[in-house]
């Protein structure tokens, strides 16, 4: 039987996978990769960042995608995606809209990727807590 927490981990990697995909893809297109480390972004609903941003966007989704056959893999790229969008996002609060600014990002995608970050991080300890604990009572039943 497939725990709950093991199908959070697996929802958020195809959440993830499929909303950066559509971003990136979309925003690329829009960007035409013109001035590809901008200050100012191209905005996708709402949603700004340079060609930079959309193809960073655009790799991770199809990595997310490619690890989904994996258990192991979609763990880990719950925890690497966590702690990369996490500080991915907090990047934008802490370098704002100034010249050091390669991403061309506005707030509210700096808060999407937090969201994405956190909630991987989140993904990630739950299925890992709940592995453990599931090989323990097993052990345990059986020894």
């Amino acid at each position: 039987m497939v725990t709950l927490p093991r199908r959070a981990l697996i929802a958020w990697a195809r959440w993830c996978g499929g909303v950066l995909f559509i971003f990136g893809l979309v925003g690329i297109f829009r960007g035409h990769f013109t001035d590809f480390t901008g200050h100012t972004g191209v905005s996708v609903l709402g949603f700004t960042g340079s060609p930079l941003t959309h193809l960073l966007h655009l790799v991770v989704a199809l990595a997310l995608i490619a690890v989904l056959g994996s258990l192991a893999a979609t763990r880990s790229a719950a925890l690497i995606g966590g702690i990369g969008f996490t500080v991915f996002g907090l990047l934008e609060f802490a370098l704002g809209d100034g010249s050091a600014d390669i991403f061309g990002r506005n707030h509210r995608t700096a808060v999407l990727d937090l969201v994405i970050g956190l909630t991987g991080l989140v993904a990630w300890w739950w299925e890992r807590v709940d592995s453990r604990s599931e090989s323990r009572g097993t052990a345990t039943r059986t020894g």
